[in-house]
């Protein structure tokens, strides 16, 4: 599944930037860690050659050939220098407290050949934090996840057993970030996901929901996510007849109750037809009558209206006018939408 159909709308960046002599490169960074550059320099034969590494324009350390050492600028700011044995020189920086995504620069000086500034962007990002999910029917796969924070943005991943699909889910931002300020806002957010399921009466397993950091529009940021599982117990609503005699003599009376199971039937209606004559013969889930040589089939439908379902289920009585009248109840146009 290709991530870019999901994340639409997102500005796409890559983590590090290669050049041809010298190579940067920055990684994503966690809220609350370090934030590092890797630098490889290739200097020409110029000893007073220097590089300044800013970030956010904010200047944090000055490297120099000779001697070969690197000067911060801030005691929360760290920077080596060390030589390869190919004549290149690896520099490293980190800086702790940063509180928002930005940008590396490193600025060549007294370089012999002129060099452009090396520029390299990097996303902060926040786990989800106090993730909660819950299944809310019992009809279909519906299940609804909360994240107290989570930045920039939050995306999910469904699996259960059974699936062969993977469903992801774009996450839904309840707060937005304050960029004037350049301010990480940890975001509340939530996901959703909503499938069909097709079961045959009753089925309950565990779904396991993953919600991550959406730091780059790829799968791959999933190494950040948080699971939880979830519960999810399916029923599929049915009819059922009660104390429904299978056979009768003629002439008896018949009380059958109508009743469904796995819904309860609020703002619903049922009926009872006569199935040779299509005919109404009673708008209530109880059907009483008088047995008589005509008395055969019987159709209850529950309808309910509001929630668009409809179920039906039919009750064949057999009277009983002769000692070797077999009689039997039998379901037959039993339907389910």
């Amino acid at each position: 599944m290709q991530m870019k159909h999901i994340f639409h709308g997102l500005i796409l960046w890559f983590p590090s930037l290669t050049v041809v002599g010298d190579d940067i490169k920055c990684n994503h960074v966690e809220e609350k860690t370090a934030v590092q550059l890797h630098f490889v320099w290739s200097p020409n034969d110029n000893a007073r050659a220097k590089v300044m590494i800013s970030l956010n324009e904010a200047e944090m350390a000055l490297c120099y050939l000779e001697p070969t050492k690197c000067k911060a600028f801030s005691k929360l700011t760290k920077a080596t220098i060390k030589s390869t044995p190919t004549q290149r020189y690896e520099i490293t920086v980190s800086v702790l407290g940063v509180k928002s995504s930005g940008y590396w620069k490193v600025q060549y000086i007294n370089e012999a050949d002129a060099k452009n500034d090396r520029v390299c962007k990097f996303i902060m990002f926040a786990r989800a934090k106090d993730l909660k999910c819950q299944s809310l029917s019992t009809e279909e796969i519906h299940i609804y996840c909360f994240s107290k924070r989570i930045y920039p943005s939050a995306a999910c991943y469904l699996n259960y057993t059974g699936s062969k699909e993977n469903y992801i889910s774009e996450g839904r931002q309840l707060h937005s970030q304050d960029t004037l300020r350049h301010e990480t806002h940890h975001l509340t957010s939530t996901c959703t996901f909503v499938k069909p399921a097709s079961i045959a009466t009753t089925d309950t397993f565990t779904a396991v929901v993953t919600m991550f950091p959406n730091i780059s529009g790829s799968l791959n940021n999933i190494m950040y996510g948080t699971s939880v599982s979830v519960l999810v117990t399916l029923s599929k609503p049915f009819i059922k007849f009660e104390n429904c005699p299978e056979e009768v003599d003629l002439g008896a009376a018949v009380d059958c109750l109508c009743s469904v199971e796995g819904l309860e039937p609020v703002n619903a209606m049922f009926r009872w037809y006569n199935t040779d004559t299509n005919a109404v013969i009673s708008n209530k889930s109880r059907l009483t009558f008088v047995a008589t040589e005509q008395s055969k089939e019987f159709s209850c439908v529950f309808e309910d209206v509001l929630n668009k379902r409809n179920l039906s289920l039919t009750y064949v009585l057999h009277v009983n006018n002769s000692q070797n009248f077999h009689t039997s109840i039998s379901t037959i146009n039993s339907s389910y939408k």
